[in-house]
């Protein structure tokens, strides 16, 4: 099977000479069922078929919520019948992401409409979405200054180690539980992982029984904490058991996975 991916899908598109072969298929009413034997949904394999609208894992085109529109090989339409269809091509790609464009910016403008409806009509409620975007700007404001004052051993972890989950991996991110806001040094969500790089102070009596706070509170809603000191960052051995973790990891959903919510102390041992 040939994975689709966002930088690579035009060479791929070309390989199989989609605007020969394929057709996109708009007809609501098709039973998918018939051909998800073969090829499930959501995949590309071979030079079948695969969803437009699941964009950012193949095409890169966004088209209307709910609606099933397919690219699929010509040789699947027998197996269809009689559907509404058009012949593929890459200038559809352009036209699929306008559409997005106007569909999220019409979507925008309707809910911030409702907001400003039910503010004026509600002084409580305004006094909450005045709360909640206050806590907001403070939330992105604290990011930034986090990011800009991010340690020298935070940077050598992720282009050493954490950089070859690309996007995944989220520096600083916010995450609220029980009424506690967390920033988290690294984030992956597909893993349900937290990476700590904890300096110095963290060996205190009272930091380290902060630490075991947030990593129960974190615990608690599935996300396991794993800490590496700043010392170890340095060390490939450390690096190399941290990757080892997060691979357990890398597909949660399977029953292979680790989905351990303990604390891993990285180096512990040493």
């Amino acid at each position: 099977m040939k994975k689709v991916n966002n930088r690579g899908w035009k060479s791929l598109l070309k390989q199989f000479s989609l605007e020969e072969e394929c057709f996109v298929v708009t007809d609501p009413e098709i039973n998918l069922s018939i051909i998800e034997n073969d090829l499930p949904i959501n995949k590309f394999r071979g030079e079948h078929y695969f969803r437009v609208n699941a964009v950012e894992t193949h095409l890169g085109v966004r088209v209307e919520r709910g609606r099933k529109n397919l690219i699929i090989h010509k040789s699947l339409l027998n197996k269809l019948g009689e559907i509404q269809c058009y012949p593929f091509q890459y200038s559809d790609i352009k036209v699929y992401k306008e559409k997005a464009k106007e569909y999220r910016t019409e979507k925008r403008q309707e809910y911030n409409q409702i907001v400003e409806e039910r503010m004026n009509n509600n002084p409580a409620y305004a006094k909450a979405v005045e709360k909640n975007r206050k806590r907001e700007a403070w939330i992105d404001k604290t990011k930034e200054e986090n990011l800009d004052k991010s340690t020298p051993a935070e940077r050598f972890l992720y282009k050493n180690a954490l950089k070859r989950y690309g996007k995944r991996v989220k520096a600083q991110h916010e995450i609220t539980i029980n009424g506690h806001i967390y920033f988290l040094d690294f984030y992956i969500k597909s893993m349900r992982v937290a990476i700590e790089v904890d300096g110095g102070y963290h060996c205190s009596i009272e930091q380290s029984a902060k630490d075991r706070e947030r990593d129960a509170n974190l615990a608690s809603v599935g996300i396991k904490t794993i800490r590496i000191k700043n010392e170890q960052v340095y060390s490939k051995p450390c690096r190399d058991e941290l990757i080892a973790a997060l691979e357990k990891r890398k597909h949660f959903n399977r029953d292979t996975a680790d989905k351990s919510i303990d604390t891993l102390f990285i180096g512990l041992d040493d």
